[in-house]
């Protein structure tokens, strides 16, 4: 599996292109036109929450700046903490 992710992430890198395109896509018509959907997608999560969150009562929104996964990679002590405390 590693070998796979490296050789896709090199190719994204080479074609200039994301490489999620090579790691989650099959390069059929099908999945280039999902792979171009989804990317497409990952532009509209944060304006969608923070409408979400304007609309229930009691939510509180967290944005990490330039993190994709904060929880995971990138304040994570944050995270979790704000995370127990939800639970």
């Amino acid at each position: 599996m590693t070998r796979i992710s490296y050789l896709d992430t090199a190719r994204g890198l080479l074609t200039r292109r994301d490489s999620k395109e090579f790691l989650f896509f099959t390069r059929t018509p099908n999945g280039r036109g999902a792979a171009k959907a989804f990317l497409a997608r990952l532009e509209e999560p944060t304006k969608n929450t923070v409408d979400l969150d304007r609309r229930l009562p009691n939510s509180r929104l967290v944005l990490y700046p330039d993190a994709g996964h904060g929880g995971v990679f990138q304040f994570h002590e944050d995270f979790v903490q704000r995370a127990l405390e939800f639970l």
